[in-house]
């Protein structure tokens, strides 16, 4: 026999359901959306590569061997070939040329060799500040990696600029 009481409770039945299906169609679609904005690509100089957002442009800037631009953020990537130093010199070397600039002292940070640094636009009239990373690749080039955004996005940036170091490597040259 069929009572109002399993009448109702087969309306309700149904009604969880179509809650069910909608809160799984908005769940994929928002997990669609997640992986879509979050999309990475590796990007490649030389043998040194980078893993950055894919919005990222490359440029090839004069006296950069490379440059990586989006809307907020621009990497700057230099490689030199200095012979008969260690990463420790040629990075002290490279706070000493920079040292106009005030930068804070070179430090290790989770396995990083980071100089943190702000530069003054003055035409522009902002303060741009800079997370450099320093890199010795297997053949014993230096790659000098400057993640750079306005400083008053730096705090945070600067959690991103440290996952993107991390994810800087070097191929063996054959």
């Amino acid at each position: 026999s069929f009572s109002k009481k399993s009448l109702h409770l087969g309306l309700l039945s149904s009604f969880t359901a179509s809650k069910k299906a909608l809160f799984l169609f908005v769940a994929c679609l928002s997990l669609l959306v997640l992986v879509a904005c979050s999309s990475v690509k590796t990007y490649q100089k030389g043998t040194m590569s980078i893993t950055l957002p894919k919005d990222f442009v490359e440029l090839n800037p004069p006296d950069y061997t490379v440059c990586y631009n989006s809307e907020d953020v621009t990497v700057f990537v230099l490689r030199e070939s200095v012979q008969n130093i260690t990463l420790a010199e040629y990075a002290a070397s490279v706070y000493e040329a920079n040292a106009w600039l005030s930068p804070d002292p070179i430090s290790e940070l989770e396995g990083l060799t980071v100089m943190e640094y702000s530069y003054q636009n003055m035409p522009a009239q902002t303060t741009i500040r800079y997370f450099a990373t320093i890199f010795q690749d297997p053949s014993g080039a230096f790659w000098l990696i400057q993640f750079s955004c306005d400083q008053a996005d730096y705090e945070q940036y600067r959690p991103l600029f440290i996952e993107w170091a991390h994810t800087v490597s070097f191929e063996n040259q054959s």
